[in-house]
């Protein structure tokens, strides 16, 4: 919102410079975000009337003008034709630097001397006054020798708001007055509204009918006709212009003004071009179209609200007017309408059609449904002065009645609570007084009316509000919290989670976060059983779109959306991690509180460099099951987590044949595989992608971070490698189970370190190769005790799964 100093200061005084009003403003909550200066330097360019015009006598289309500057006459050579002796010209003296950098002279044009130079609004830099070819012809009134910059008010300020969205009254220069009357405790000064009305009756003239009467609660009309549309006096337009608002005639510059004025829009239809001089409120009807005042035709739908003749829609309600019934040069009778128009409509309307005014931002906010009455005849008034408009009897008013005044019991004791200060009654009255709230004294308390203007204004905290704002928020005195203050820390839930994250992003994981809600197709990519509970997800009633219309029952679809997205953008080697709440319910009422689990999903895809390579980092291997396997492995062994086992499975939405079950002390924790072609498909990802999804909340609660103390061994280690071939059904798990229990105490640790299936291994069979840790507590072992121990191990492979040893 934009206001102007100068024009603010018709509708009250106050004493204070703009910096002191900016300040005072802001401090009361009314934010001023800038102020910027209003003017154009003419020095020595004043009003003068012309005396007389008589033939220059050496050149036909010059003349020679007496002009009186108030102090004494001049002689000036001019050649524009479009002054009449009586006018009132503005005149630059001898020795004034104009604009363009032109400075007047005493000189002789052909052969007679000039004094001086009757100006343009061109020559004078005044590119908004609208205005024939020719000489600037001022307002009757001036008095001659008044400097024009105090004629058009060039010494101003411009003061730009940043209003919240609940201080709708201050959209009208109106309401910043009565603002600033509560910050000075002076008076608002109201326009006064001399309406003389002529005429027939605005009834035989005019019909109005409001098909929609709870979307457009009130609708009022009047008929001025015999208007004169010409440009508007240059004060108008100076001070529309300093608004940021282009004057383009007296009649829509009126409305415009009294808008900005009163906070309440207008429009003007010319009368003329209203088939059946009838106006109908209603809503749109299928297909119809208009071509709104920018010129752009609009598509309308059914539910936008529009201003109608008997035969088409002239006005999108309260957005804009249609170039079917613009004012033009030619208008001689205008139809003024100023309606309150419901703002939830509003803002639907402006938002379908991408088009946003002045007007629909103001009834967004909301307007003063009392206040489209005082604007109607205030905007009648200024037609009837300024553009010689004859006002037509009476005024249309159709409405179902005002909202009644509000009223709030504000309490003594609940200010003191909520403010933390104590405030006495006479200065909370006094605030109420220069808030312009009417109040009566009750039992602890007051009973303050709300003005239909103040909109903002309804709990006892709102008016409680107001108190302190205008007491000053400077003022309240700085307390110390009462009271016993706890230190904060984190649990150890927290501790683990984000130990979780710190252990995978060491890993080279990153860490990403998705919506918690998603797209139902993407349970449908996934290719779950009909039986899943993972189908059965909560929809939102009013969902951000239909992308995220479902609460995810599962991270692995926005994971692989993110991986997508990511391959778009030339990111071919992902390792990516997500901790966030799944959402997971039986009754599709919601009538109990769904099941909220914490988990953790891991993706990989691309190549990775190994761990174990060189540190240039040159010998990449694309990722596969064991690499993502050997991630959560290492996570177990830094959250304490021992027994756990993998456990191969046929299970959606992972390959059949590379998927496995994670069971930790035997309960279920999640799943581990390489993603099915056909989801990957659905996904539209071109690359293997290994995924993991595991239940955070049981990995939490059985993890036990803190390490035993052990002792360092007293004796060397041998290591020693077995590979087997065993058939593709049997589990890496089960062979090195075997190998455990065959060595029994003297095998410290084994672990599979390559897994192969091709040439030279039969169909249906895979090789797998394990390190194992060979060491004793209590002495060394020798080549032939440990090659004893290996061949044991090797029999007992063999005897278990058919399985052949690899030398």
């Amino acid at each position: 919102m934009r206001f102007s100093v100068e024009w603010l200061r018709d509708y009250i005084d106050f004493d204070l410079s703009p910096e002191e009003l900016a300040e005072k403003l802001t401090l009361a909550g009314v934010e001023v975000e800038g102020i910027t200066p209003f003017h154009n330097r003419l020095d020595n360019v004043v009003a003068a009337r012309v005396i007389s015009i008589r033939p220059h006598e050496h050149a036909d289309r010059l003349t020679v003008v007496e002009v009186d500057a108030g102090e004494r006459r001049y002689e000036v050579v001019c050649g524009a034709q479009n002054i009449n002796k009586g006018d009132l010209v503005a005149f630059a003296l001898p020795g004034a630097h104009l604009p363009g950098g032109l400075e007047i002279k005493e000189r002789e044009i052909r052969g007679v001397k000039s004094y001086g130079m009757l100006c343009s609004a061109e020559e004078l830099g005044l590119e908004f006054v609208q205005e024939a070819e020719g000489i600037l012809i001022l307002d009757h009134g001036v008095e001659p020798g008044k400097k024009l910059s105090d004629i058009l008010q060039f010494d101003d300020q411009i003061f730009e708001l940043d209003l919240t969205p609940n201080r709708a009254d201050c959209l009208g220069l109106l309401g910043i007055a009565y603002e600033v009357a509560a910050l000075t405790g002076n008076k608002v000064r109201v326009p006064s509204v001399p309406l003389k009305e002529l005429g027939a009756p605005v009834e035989r003239l005019l019909e109005v009918e409001v098909q929609n009467p709870d979307l457009c609660p009130r609708y009022t009309a009047r008929v001025i006709r015999e208007v004169n549309v010409k440009p508007s006096p240059l004060w108008m337009q100076r001070r529309l212009l300093a608004v940021g608002i282009r004057p383009i005639n007296n009649v829509v510059d009126i409305t415009n003004y009294i808008m900005w004025e009163t906070g309440q829009p207008l429009h003007a239809f010319d009368y003329s071009l209203l088939h059946g001089h009838k106006v109908i409120v209603r809503c749109a009807r299928p297909g119809e179209t208009l071509v709104t005042l920018d010129g752009v035709e609009r598509k309308l739908e059914k539910e936008m609200l529009v201003i109608a003749d008997a035969e088409k829609a002239i006005g999108v309600a309260g957005v804009m007017g249609g170039e079917n019934s613009e004012i033009s040069t030619s208008t001689r009778d205008v139809v003024l309408e100023s309606a309150f128009f419901k703002g939830v409509s509003i803002r639907q309307t402006a938002k379908k059609l991408s088009l946003s005014s002045d007007a629909s931002q103001r009834f967004e906010r909301g307007v003063n449904p009392a206040g489209v009455l005082y604007a109607q005849n205030r905007a009648a008034s200024l037609l009837a002065s300024l553009a010689g408009g004859k006002v037509q009897q009476g005024v249309i008013d159709s409405n179902i009645g005002l909202p009644s005044l509000s009223e709030i019991r504000l309490r003594h004791h609940r200010i003191q609570e909520l403010l933390g200060f104590q405030i006495d009654a006479e200065a909370i009255e006094t605030i109420l007084k220069r808030l312009d709230l009417p109040y009566v004294k009750i039992e602890k308390g007051w009973k303050v009316s709300i003005p239909l203007r103040r909109n903002d204004l309804k709990l006892e905290v709102d008016l409680i509000e107001e108190i302190a704002r205008l007491h000053g928020y400077e003022h309240i005195p700085a307390t110390l919290p009462q009271g016993k203050l706890t230190e904060g820390r984190e649990d150890i839930k927290q501790r683990l989670k984000r130990l979780v994250s710190d252990v995978l992003a060491a890993c080279g994981f990153q860490e990403v976060i998705t919506y918690s809600f998603m797209n139902p197709h993407s349970l449908d990519k996934l290719q779950l059983p009909h039986d899943d509970r993972r189908l059965k997800a909560i929809e939102l009633q009013n969902p951000l779109s239909e992308e995220q219309k479902i609460m995810r029952t599962t991270l692995l679809p926005n994971i692989l959306d993110t991986i997508n997205y990511n391959l778009s953008h030339q990111v071919q080697n992902q390792l990516l991690f997500e901790v966030g709440s799944i959402f997971l319910s039986d009754d599709p009422t919601v009538e109990k509180l769904p099941d909220e689990k914490l988990t953790l999903a891991l993706a990989a895809t691309g190549s990775q460099t190994l761990a174990d390579n060189n540190w240039q980092g040159k010998n990449k291997k694309e990722v596969d099951f064991f690499f993502l396997k050997g991630a959560l492995e290492l996570l177990f062994r830094r959250l304490g987590v021992k027994k756990y086992h993998f456990k191969a499975v046929d299970a959606k939405p992972y390959h059949p044949t590379k998927a496995a079950e994670i069971f930790v002390d035997e309960q279920k924790l999640g799943l581990i595989g390489e993603v099915h072609p056909v989801v990957l498909d659905n996904f539209a990802l071109k690359q293997k992608v290994i995924a993991a999804e595991l239940d955070l909340e049981l990995l939490i609660h059985k993890a036990n971070p803190v390490p035993s103390y052990e002792a360092l061994p007293k004796y060397p280690a041998v290591l020693r490698d077995i590979a087997v071939v065993v058939p593709k059904d049997v589990s890496s798990a089960a062979v090195r189970n075997c190998l455990m229990e065959a060595g029994r105490e003297l095998i410290e640790d084994i672990q599979l370190f390559d897994h192969y299936e091709g040439e030279q291994i039969p169909d249906g069979y895979k090789s797998l190769a394990f390190a194992i840790i060979y060491r004793s507590k209590c002495r060394t072992l020798t080549d032939e005790e440990v090659a004893g121990i290996h061949q044991h191990l090797e029999e007992s492979v063999e005897r278990e799964f058919q399985a052949q040893i690899r030398k």
